[in-house]
């Protein structure tokens, strides 16, 4: 800011010292014109001090003629070799004029050839000011060297060529027409000093108003020897070497000021540049390089030199850094960049640039100055940034996958309630397209006429709630929602909905599957049970034979002995086997529907009873006493009696498994009006009551234990519920505070008109005692 403030008033200074060069000049020109035509001519005498104005002149022109050279040597302005060209002329037509003839000697008309030929060619090279992109000034600044010998020629040949001895003025126009050229020359240079004041004023240069003034003064100069000469010659002549003296030293002392001007500004513009030099070549932040127009690094600044050349020399850093130039890495992105350059006069783009594994921003800027071009490159290191975005758009990518394969419902609406992304699921469930939501208020998918206040209610409840939505084709759909900010209340919120419909459904599966998944788990123990179930009797019946085989070779004694001592083992284990297998059989007979339930109408009473009955002994062998009682003596009721006597003995050889010595098992019967129960309760270990509603279910053991008298196949039960369903009847575990089961079976309290005719022989059925032997074979000896 300080810089820009000094540069500021600088220019402040340089106007108010050009305006002071105008006001002088007009001033000037107003006394003169005044001296002119209403002041006295005679006051100026030629005195002995005019060899010494005329000698000082000619040094005076000459040193001139130098400053304006060097001036333009410096500085390579065009401007500035014009106007020197125009010098030349005038100090060679004074130097000529007053060191090789006297010039103020002869007839005014006839110098006025000379004088018009000199102010002519003046006025056409100062004309350049105007005309600057005339062909032929072109042809003179490409050949300046050329254009300063003709213009010395062509001012010689004038001066010492006597125009005005070999033509006449009147050989060429009338004496009026040539007084009207000679004023409109004059009148043409007034106007060429104006527009030199004006350029200085514009372009704020000192330089202009100097040559301006000079060319003013050497016009009235003319102007006086064109109006007075005939009148006051000696006093026009002396007065002609004074304002030529005035004209000379004006450009002497105006360029040592511009000289001046000029030092002061490089001086603050080396400053500028150091300062600048400085900010860029320790710059922490940026790579800045410069080109030049051929795309050739001129300059790097420490950062960009280091990149890749650290501790090299300076002239190693260039060349590398130009080997590794952007320019030169590739010729098809070089030439886009140079194209975009000439386009739009700058490029911006974050690049990777392999070799040195880095993206960095490269901006470049084209720079046009009067003679030249160039492209400041600025190289900010962006590979953290990149990195950090590409992970990013890869989270973001994911996102959007999950968002777009999710099932549940996304909508995120802004801080007026417009939806700004719905994802797939939700624009599908809707029946929308996605203009049809994106763009639209959220509260037009609610039934209620207070959607907009329904969302930010719940908005700030922060709650699941459970809502209706309104799709396309007119349908609700049940969802429940949650309503999140986006970061904050004011950018936005979050909408995740569930159709509740998919959510039952969803849990009707997971309870299928963990129904299947469990039902896998049981078959695969059941599985395990069974190889065990079939592979233990077997062993046993296969062993004992073994032994009896042995036997053989001492004879029938020793054989009937051992007969004996293992009869009872291998019947127990037939018995086992067939068990196992009839109940596979009716397991399978009842999932194919092959299993007939005979109903009969019978006293199923007695039908309990006799069945208790009957297995005393044996349960009474365990040393467990087993109890039956009855509120009712006689009951006619349809039913399989064969079945009921399968679930009776199944029941009865449960409790007996599960009851220790001392036990207790009680058979009790009890009638409504529509039902007849039966319970069958022990003493025993119990089963808790978290298997209740799943030992019912195959292949279910409540011990899981191997112990050899609690083996079982896990079909039992499964069984007994079958058959009792086939009936139109229940089973059930009841809840009981005391110790051992109960377990309750009812069966509808109905005698039935479609009765089974069995015809066949009752010796043909299997007797009870097997039948109690069967049931019983898995219950070993304690």
């Amino acid at each position: 800011m300080f810089l820009d403030e000094v540069r500021y008033k600088d220019n402040i200074g340089v106007k108010w010292t050009i305006y002071s060069i105008i006001f002088t000049i007009i001033s000037f020109n107003f006394v003169a014109i005044l001296t002119l035509f209403f002041g006295n001519a005679k006051v100026i005498e030629e005195s002995n001090i005019e060899s010494l104005i005329i000698n000082g002149d000619i040094i005076l022109a000459i040193f001139s003629l130098i400053c304006c050279y060097t001036f333009y040597y410096i500085y390579k302005e065009d401007d500035i070799f014009i106007i020197s060209q125009v010098y030349t002329m005038m100090t060679i037509e004074f130097v000529i004029i007053n060191t090789f003839g006297n010039y103020w000697g002869i007839e005014m008309r006839d110098r006025y050839i000379t004088i018009i030929a000199i102010y002519l060619y003046e006025g056409f090279l100062l004309s350049y000011i105007v005309y600057k992109k005339n062909i032929l000034f072109k042809y003179i600044l490409n050949n300046k060297l050329l254009s300063c010998i003709l213009v010395s020629l062509l001012s010689v040949s004038i001066m010492f060529g006597k125009i005005g001895e070999v033509v006449s003025y009147e050989d060429i126009v009338s004496e009026r027409m040539f007084f009207y050229l000679v004023w409109g020359l004059i009148l043409f240079h007034f106007i060429l000093v104006f527009i030199l004041f004006k350029n200085s004023i514009k372009t704020k240069r000192i330089i202009y108003s100097i040559f301006g003034a000079s060319i003013n003064i050497v016009t009235i100069k003319n102007l006086y020897i064109f109006i007075l000469h005939n009148k006051y010659p000696d006093n026009v002549k002396m007065l002609g070497y004074i304002l030529t003296f005035m004209a000379f030293l004006v450009i002497i002392i105006g360029l040592f000021f511009e000289m001046i001007f000029r030092i002061r500004e490089s001086e603050k513009l080396r400053l500028n540049l150091n300062v600048f030099y400085a900010a860029n070549e320790k710059n922490l932040h940026s790579n800045i390089l410069v080109y030049n127009e051929n795309y050739k690094i001129v300059y790097a600044n420490e950062l960009a030199r280091g990149i890749i050349n650290e501790g090299a020399t300076i002239e190693d850093q260039y060349n590398r850094l130009e080997k590794n130039s952007i320019f030169n890495i590739n010729k098809e992105i070089s030439e886009n960049i140079k194209k975009i350059l000439e386009e739009k006069g700058s490029y911006l783009n974050i690049m990777y640039f392999s070799n040195l594994k880095k993206y960095y921003e490269v901006h470049l800027q084209k720079v046009v100055t009067d003679d030249s071009k160039w492209i400041i490159g600025s190289f900010i290191d962006k590979t953290d940034e990149c990195e950090v975005i590409g992970k990013l758009k890869i989270s973001e990518n994911r996102l959007k996958s999950v968002a777009e394969n999710i099932l549940d419902f996304i909508i995120t609406i802004d801080i007026s309630g417009i939806v700004t992304f719905a994802n797939t699921s939700a624009i599908e469930s809707l029946g929308v397209k996605v203009e049809e939501i994106i763009g639209h208020r959220y509260g037009e998918f609610f039934k209620k006429d207070n959607g907009d206040t329904f969302v930010i209610d719940n908005i700030k409840n922060s709650e699941i709630i459970k809502h209706k939505i309104l799709c396309n084709n007119g349908d609700s759909l049940r969802v429940e929602s949650v309503f999140r900010r986006i970061n904050s209340e004011f950018e936005g919120y979050v909408v995740i909905s569930r159709s509740l419909e998919m959510k039952e459904e969803l849990k009707s599966l997971r309870v299928k599957y963990n129904e299947i998944k469990e039902y896998d788990r049981i078959r695969a123990e059941f599985f395990a049970n069974l190889s065990h179930e079939v592979r233990t009797p077997i062993n046993i019946i296969y062993s004992c034979l073994q032994l009896l085989n042995n036997q053989k070779d001492n004879g029938y004694e020793s054989l009937a002995k051992y007969y004996i001592k293992y009869e009872k083992t291998i019947s127990q284990n037939a018995f086992r086997l067939l068990r196992l297998v009839n109940n596979l059989i009716d397991i399978s007979k009842l999932d194919t529907g092959a299993m007939q339930i005979k109903v009969k109408n019978i006293d199923i009473i007695s039908l309990i009873e006799n069945i208790t009955l009957s297995t005393v002994p044996y349960v009474e062998e365990k040393k467990i006493n087993i109890m039956f009682d009855t509120s009712i003596e006689e009951l006619i009721v349809g039913c399989d009696p064969e079945k009921i006597e399968r679930v009776m003995l199944n029941l009865i050889s449960n409790s007996v498994k599960f009851t220790p010595k001392g036990g207790e098992i009680f058979v009790d019967i009890q009638v409504d009006e529509t039902w007849v129960y039966v319970r069958v309760k022990d003493t025993g270990i119990g089963i808790p009551m978290h298997l209740k509603d799943v030992i019912f279910e195959r292949f279910v053991q409540s011990n899981k234990s191997f112990s050899r008298e609690r083996e079982g196949s896990g079909i039992g039960l499964a069984l007994v519920k079958d058959i009792i369903n086939k009936h139109n009847g229940e089973v059930m575990l009841e809840d009981s505070s005391e110790m051992g089961s109960t377990f309750l079976f009812k069966i509808p309290n109905l005698v039935m008109d479609d009765v089974w005719n069995d015809d066949d022989n009752r010796a043909a059925e299997t007797a009870i005692q097997e039948k109690i032997n069967i049931e019983f074979s898995d219950i070993y000896d304690r």
